[in-house]
């Protein structure tokens, strides 16, 4: 469920024969959903509102009611289809180093749709993204800032019908490798075999030195 998923419900006037009243009750499935924000229009026929449509409802097609609060009612059959929300079940890699340019990742889940959205925080750009309808999974390019806060952090999937998944602690950003001096600083050119020792932070046993 998306606690901020809108809907416009348009109103015909001639229901019941009477204005419609802006604290009335919303109704999807038969089963009354909590609004909030309110707003109808000056000639009654537009009923705006913020409706939160939990995790555990019914999914599939559903009648939406309106009741005023005189108990003036209308109901549009099978207005509404209410998906299920995505499952987040992995993804992969897992852990990536700041400053990564071009890292991809592969989301695997279900009921994830086509055009689903990640959201990493701050730090992370996407660049593209690949959808794979037969494994309900994704794939993104992602730009990594150098200053993106290291450590774990969780990760948001979206669907563009706004159901979301979040989940925790899934992304680990590796801190980016800091120089601090080289020893010896100067060698002649063509000189082979010699050694050079690289001072610094955050090296791994498979990082390398770029020419």
């Amino acid at each position: 469920g998306h606690p901020d998923k809108k809907f416009k419900v348009k109103i015909a006037t001639w229901i019941a024969g009477a204005a419609f009243n802006s604290n009335l009750a919303l109704y999807m499935g038969g089963e009354e959903v909590t609004i909030s924000n309110q707003y109808l229009t000056p000639d009654a026929t537009e009923f705006w509102c913020d409706v939160n449509i939990p995790a555990t409802f019914a999914t599939g097609v559903q009648d939406v009611q309106v009741v005023n609060p005189d108990q003036g009612q209308w109901t549009l059959t099978n207005a509404i289809t209410i998906n299920p929300k995505p499952t987040f079940t992995s993804i992969t890699p897992s852990e990536v180093g700041q400053g990564n340019q071009g890292a991809r990742f592969t989301v695997k889940g279900s009921d994830i749709q086509d055009g689903c959205t990640i959201d990493f925080g701050l730090g992370f750009t996407v660049l593209d993204y690949e959808y794979d309808a037969a494994n309900s999974s994704f794939t993104v390019t992602v730009n990594v800032a150098g200053s993106a806060t290291s450590g774990y952090r969780s990760v948001t999937i979206r669907n563009p019908d706004l159901g979301y998944a979040t989940k925790a602690n899934a992304m680990n950003v590796i801190p980016k490798p800091e120089i601090t001096s080289i020893t010896p600083s100067r060698r002649a050119r063509g000189v082979t075999g010699s050694t050079i020792t690289v001072i610094g932070s955050n090296f791994n046993e498979v990082g390398g030195v770029a020419p």
